[in-house]
């Protein structure tokens, strides 16, 4: 699943990480980080968040976010981010999708559609990266070639609630649809289900 996640430039938590541990970036005190955060060693006051996490502490959502509300039945939502224009930049533009449940309750999730993706290994035109599992500061696989194996209709159980949903764009705007809901243990059989689907467009 990591295969195409390879070579990603866009530099992960555990590069900052181990950046600032080599040279010895700290600060006199350290401030009460969540989500497995740390204190900024360029600015005290604040915390390094990793990817879907956003605040002083890492307690809320980042810049550019889109909240959804998962319900015990099949939700849909697509959405369109980017730019305007086909010009590869060298920054990567970044918007988050954050899946929220009750808090005793395992989110699934999976993507149904991608369209206007670059299938590239390192996914470094654009990506789409889910994070279900348990350690929020990893890189899950990112997904940007529809046609891979587990990537469309493949069903996610998330080890975290609320689930941030990771979009990175440097070239154009592309689509990606979800469906998302949140289920008990053990999954019961008689969920309802719905096609219906809620939609955003957003662009820099």
């Amino acid at each position: 699943k990591y295969e195409k996640t390879m070579g990603l430039r866009r530099a992960s938590f555990y590069d900052m990480v181990t950046i600032n541990s080599r040279y010895s970036c700290s600060c006199p005190n350290s401030l009460a980080c969540k989500n497995g955060g740390y204190t900024n060693p360029a600015n005290c006051s604040q915390c390094v968040c990793p990817e879907g996490f956003g605040g002083t502490l890492c307690t809320g959502s980042p810049n550019n976010n889109i909240q959804l509300t998962a319900e015990n039945y099949w939700k849909g939502y697509w959405i369109s981010f980017g730019y305007n224009n086909k010009v590869l930049t060298t920054n990567y533009y970044m918007a988050y999708l954050i899946v929220n449940a009750p808090a005793d309750k395992t989110i699934e999730v999976r993507v149904t559609d991608m369209t206007d993706f670059t299938c590239a290994y390192g996914c470094n035109y654009n990506g789409v990266e889910m994070k279900v599992m348990g350690d929020p500061r990893v890189t899950n696989p990112v997904f940007c070639c529809k046609d891979d194996v587990g990537v469309l209709n493949t069903v996610y159980s998330s080890k975290q609630n609320p689930l941030p949903i990771v979009l990175h764009q440097r070239y154009g705007s592309s689509r990606v649809s979800i469906n998302y809901r949140y289920v008990d243990t053990p999954l019961s059989s008689n969920r309802k289900t719905t096609n219906g689907y809620d939609n955003y467009q957003y662009y820099a």
